[in-house]
């Protein structure tokens, strides 16, 4: 409990703890501890300015990218302009930059906090919670388009909730509400999700006016994705590959899975900071999160409050949304967990039951978080040994194949080939994988190619626990 402290300086030690974890996942950032999506979103960046087109150039032959999102490119995009061609500064500075929007985010849930009117232990437990998170800073930190997408749904919230209801809406606000709609839908697709879920609201309220103003706002704003991708000349054929493959998929198993990995993986990694494994004893607590879930739409429904219905309303939208797509992993329903907490601030009424639930959640975000910093992310720094030994040991010329090519790409600062026979005369290939997929590749060209010698590099590239996740390097000299 902190009832015998001050909030802001207990608000003050939180904060220097989250310093401590920013430099711990900063220096990660150099010893390849990203998930490779990282580097697709850097290499269509690459190909624009190259002035290639908006493609996926992680390999020799170029592809269409899978997914429109768009703000991450455009900040590589700027530094790039501004002089960054290191793939490594350019993350760096990226890395460095979210820490500040980070902050900015967290600033503003504390001003929506304020808004309703949620005592200060309350909300001291409840931004605790996000400032102790380890997890939570780590996909915040990773230079994809969390932190942007995450501010944005934020700072869009709050203008949404503060609109005056009784009066014609200021055209100023209404432009700022455009503005943030349209860099969040452009940072993940259901960005555009929370103004359904303010149309949905203003219905529920019976303010038709209102709804229909948010629904023409959600279209104005999805479709600025499409004309965007218009303007830079995308090439559709990977998006419709990946709606295609994802309509095939779709059956009920695929649907009772995903249900299953919800309950099971993706709301508690949301609390607990852990991703990957199903974890079937923590499914009751899901169960319990999504009851109350209905039990705040009800109280909402029932206070007629716009805000607490605005508020359920973009959880459960998020999660629904979720649920069409084959991932599973936490960081893409991430917005759920501070309006989450907000929900409970705002439900229990202060209670001192709630008091000791948030006391408890923060004392498992900070076990969690030790856990992470300890044990489970501290394998990446082994990293360090391979960078150098790749910079001391590898030279050109070389065609170089991956198992996963974006990786590659950034590792290697090289676009792969799929086959050994695009070698073009080079007599070197260096492949990059874990062991089945090395094991495959070496038996494919030892059929096609006479092999004069083949070097194992004894220290792996680790992504993640288990040997499906530790990356091997392997030289082979062709005669």
């Amino acid at each position: 409990m902190l009832t015998s402290y001050n909030p802001k300086k207990v608000l003050l030690i939180f904060c220097c703890i989250n310093c401590f974890f920013f430099i711990y996942y900063f220096f990660s950032v150099t010893v390849y501890g990203l998930p490779n999506d990282t580097y697709y979103y850097m290499s269509i960046a690459d190909s624009l300015y190259n002035k290639i087109g908006f493609y996926d150039i992680t390999e020799n032959i170029v592809k269409p990218v899978v997914t429109p999102q768009n703000a991450i490119v455009a900040v590589h995009l700027a530094l790039l302009s501004l002089g960054f061609h290191d793939p490594q500064i350019r993350l760096l500075i990226i890395t460095f930059i979210y820490y500040i929007l980070y902050f900015s985010f967290i600033y503003t849930i504390y001003i929506i906090f304020s808004i309703f009117k949620v005592s200060a232990e309350i909300t001291i437990l409840c931004i605790g919670v996000l400032l102790l998170s380890a997890y939570f800073l780590k996909i915040m930190l990773l230079p994809v388009n969390d932190a942007i997408y995450c501010l944005s749904m934020a700072l869009l919230f709050y203008a949404i909730i503060t609109l005056d209801y009784t009066t014609k809406i200021n055209a100023g606000k209404l432009l700022i509400v455009v503005g943030l709609s349209i860099i969040a839908v452009n940072s993940r697709l259901n960005g555009s999700l929370i103004l359904l879920s303010a149309c949905l609201s203003s219905l529920l309220v019976k303010n038709i006016r209102r709804a229909l103003l948010f629904l023409l706002l959600f279209c104005i704003c999805y479709c600025s994705v499409f004309l965007i991708a218009y303007l830079v000349n995308l090439d559709f054929q990977g998006i419709a590959r990946t709606k295609s493959h994802l309509f095939y998929k779709y059956s009920f198993y695929f649907f009772a899975d995903k249900i299953i990995n919800t309950l099971t993986c993706t709301i508690p990694g949301l609390w607990g900071g852990w991703s990957g494994k199903r974890l079937y004893s923590l499914a009751p607590f899901s169960i319990s999160i999504i009851v109350f879930y209905f039990l705040y739409f009800r109280q909402s429904v029932r206070e007629k409050d716009f805000a607490k219905i605005f508020t359920i309303l973009t959880i459960a939208i998020d999660l629904f949304f979720f649920q069409a797509f084959s991932w599973y992993d936490s960081r893409y329903v991430i917005f759920i967990l501070p309006l989450t907490l907000l929900a409970m601030a705002t439900y229990f009424r202060n209670d001192i039951i709630l008091k000791r639930c948030l006391s408890i959640i923060l004392l498992v975000t900070i076990a969690s978080s030790i856990f992470r910093l300890a044990v489970w992310d501290r394998i990446i720094f082994g990293n360090y040994e391979t960078k150098r030994a790749i910079k001391e040991k590898i030279a050109e010329p070389y065609l170089l194949m991956s198992q996963s090519p974006r990786d590659a790409y950034y590792i290697f600062q090289k676009r792969c080939d799929r086959e050994a026979g695009n070698s073009r005369g080079i007599k070197t290939i260096l492949l990059f994988g874990n062991k089945e997929y090395l094991s495959i590749k070496i038996d494919s060209i030892q059929q096609r190619y006479a092999i004069k010698a083949v070097e194992y590099f004894d220290k792996p590239i680790v992504y993640g626990h288990g040997d499906d996740y530790l990356f091997f390097i392997v030289r082979i000299v062709l005669n």
